[in-house]
């Protein structure tokens, strides 16, 4: 991990990085995400400083990673997602599709550290979202019946509609079928 970060101070000079460069960064972050233990609050925010350079394409290669550590250990791997949420200062409308999945399952779980970070996640994801796929609203509408297990919680149930009125930016269509 210390490694990474020289490498990310060497490419944060570049207006344009070069590929092999580019590679060890994303090998890096791919590393973190696939570690079995928690991550310090320097290593993620290393990831959310390494996700504002990142491209759509880039984090795109990483959300299988990131699903597949989700289903392995949320606790861990929640964090490391809301870390290049927070980090990643471009439109999410390609990305919120498959992001949004794994946080919805840590939203609705008993971590209430998790629950905190999805919560925000999503936030982002959504308002940073111009043009958020139908589908997305259509997969909570789902969780919120029980999809993904049922809610229990009175909690749960906020943070969930919660989520409705985050699509501000996106389109009409979007909107309407957040209602």
């Amino acid at each position: 991990a210390d490694s990474s970060a020289s490498l990310l101070h060497a490419w944060s000079y570049r207006k344009t990085p070069s590929k092999d460069l580019k590679a060890i960064i994303l090998q890096s972050v791919n590393n973190i995400f696939q570690e079995k233990t928690k991550s310090t609050r320097g290593e993620l925010q290393k990831l959310q400083y390494i996700s504002s350079v990142l491209e759509v394409e880039d984090i795109k290669d990483l959300v299988p990673t990131m699903k597949k550590m989700m289903l392995r250990s949320p606790e861990v791997c929640c964090p490391r997602i809301y870390a290049i949420v927070l980090g990643f200062e471009k439109d999410f409308s390609d990305l919120a599709a498959d992001i949004h999945e794994p946080l919805l399952k840590c939203l609705i779980g008993m971590d209430i550290d998790n629950v905190q970070f999805a919560a925000t996640a999503l936030k982002s994801t959504y308002e940073g979202s111009s043009n958020v796929p139908v589908k997305t609203v259509e997969h909570i509408r789902k969780v919120w019946n029980g999809k993904e297990g049922k809610i229990t919680s009175s909690q749960q149930k906020i943070e969930v509609l919660k989520l409705f009125g985050y699509f501000s930016n996106a389109t009409e269509d979007v909107r309407v079928s957040a209602i």
